[in-house]
């Protein structure tokens, strides 16, 4: 699969419906940004001036503007707006999401107070 990612500028994902997507996970850690429509799902996960990529789902010319807007970047900006969606990514790389939940549960550990026996 990185093999076809690294061979595409980017992930072109015309979802109806989405909750989360894989795919478009894996093509942000590869630094490929998202087309996609702006549900929720996909909205929430490409956040920031990579998600000027993503259209209004009501918007019936959306995916032909926003195609069209793509393909009309020049070499550098593509390349900052690839290295933008792999920055993007480092957010929820599996590191970053287990500091934070050690963090969640380390905090009320270390207020708790020792259990007494019962006598």
């Amino acid at each position: 699969m990185p093999l076809l990612f690294h061979a595409a500028d980017a992930l072109v994902a015309p979802y109806r419906a989405i909750l989360t997507s894989g795919a478009a996970m894996l093509a942000l850690s590869l630094g490929r940004p998202i087309l996609g429509p702006a549900r929720i799902g996909l909205a929430e996960l490409v956040r920031d001036r990579v998600q000027d990529l993503l259209w209004p789902p009501e918007q019936a010319d959306g995916f032909e503007w926003t195609i069209t807007r793509f393909l009309a970047l020049d070499r550098a900006e593509l390349a900052a707006l690839q290295a933008r969606a792999a920055a993007r990514a480092e957010l929820f790389h599996w590191r970053t999401i287990g500091n934070l939940l050690g963090g969640v549960f380390s905090r009320p550990l270390a207020r708790r107070r020792p259990m007494r026996r019962p006598v």
